[in-house]
């Protein structure tokens, strides 16, 4: 006998939960950082890996994410990533997780400071980009939104957090 599962929805965070993504940026921001003239390792970058590139930049490189060195960090980081997207893996469980949750009627939201473009093409490599159907834009910049971006079918709108059935 399986039991229901308790919730309605669940959130997901696409970096480092269902694809092990966290190194390639950590990699792409340190290479982008370089080219710049700004020294950093990837052990220096990896620890900021999650909180943004408005954030990410003063931490680091006291570089303003709107300024022009800031557009062009952020810029080639974007193109660093895209390179290394075809040697991105799910993390381990990841996929059946997901499938499990959606076998029990469980509304699957992703969130994620990607923009639509990227978020796809990661859940894609990934190989879950099929666990989540609808797609919505956000309305605020990617990097000061922690506002879903994707969703299932039965989920016409993000909902942050878990939701008790």
């Amino acid at each position: 006998m399986t039991l229901p599962f308790p919730y309605r929805t669940v959130l997901f965070d696409v970096d480092g939960t269902l694809v092990d993504s966290n190194g390639a940026h950590a990699s792409a921001w340190t290479q982008a950082l370089l080219e710049h003239g700004i020294k950093v390792t990837v052990s220096d970058v990896r620890p900021l890996i999650g909180m943004g590139g408005d954030k990410l930049l003063p931490a680091i490189a006291h570089v303003e994410e709107s300024s022009r060195l800031g557009v062009a960090l952020a810029k080639r980081k974007k193109e660093l990533f895209s390179a290394g997207l075809p040697g991105l893996r799910p993390t381990n469980g990841a996929r059946s997780l997901l499938e499990f949750l959606r076998e029990r009627g469980v509304d699957l939201v992703v969130a994620t400071s990607a923009d639509d473009r990227e978020m796809r093409a990661i859940l894609q490599q990934g190989g879950s980009r099929t666990c989540f159907q609808r797609t919505r834009r956000r309305t605020t910049p990617p990097s000061r939104s922690r506002t879903p971006t994707s969703s299932s079918q039965r989920c016409p709108a993000p909902i942050l957090g878990l939701s008790r059935r």
